[in-house]
């Protein structure tokens, strides 16, 4: 009999271990996919890339106080990949240096105004195709 009880209590503590795994795992997935969506975003709204990209800079400009709708980046290819969840993206996003949320946690805008467009940017910049996916 006492055999049998310290197999239950032996059992026990190795299901709470592989609970206490599972668990874990999932926290480090979670800041992963945090981690991704923060750098996502702060690329999207950083110097670089929003002179350049027309659709999202008009966007911001429509609006009167430079917000942009989470959903809005919901509906964007890479953060379908990352995400569909605008809670978590607000999550990512709180302690974002190029961005800021509204008070509700719905919407973000630029911490700092764009500046002008440097006149050497095309000078600057490199175009490159067909690379592999996971460069």
């Amino acid at each position: 009999m006492e055999n049998e009880s310290g197999n239950q209590e032996k059992s026990m503590e190795e299901s709470t271990e592989k609970k206490k795994e599972v668990e874990k795992k999932k926290r480090s997935r979670v800041k992963q996919v945090l981690a991704d969506i923060a750098k996502q975003v702060d690329f999207w709204f950083g110097d670089a890339n929003l002179h350049k990209d027309r659709f999202l800079r008009e966007q911001i400009e429509k609006s009167r106080d430079g917000y942009v709708d989470i959903s809005l980046l919901v509906s964007f290819n890479k953060m379908k990949k990352l995400t569909t969840d605008g809670k978590l993206i607000a999550r990512a996003l709180k302690s974002s240096s190029v961005v800021e949320l509204d008070l509700e946690g719905t919407r973000i805008r630029r911490k700092k105004p764009l500046g002008e467009r440097p006149k050497d940017e095309d000078e600057r910049t490199v175009y490159v195709e067909l690379l592999p996916k996971n460069v």
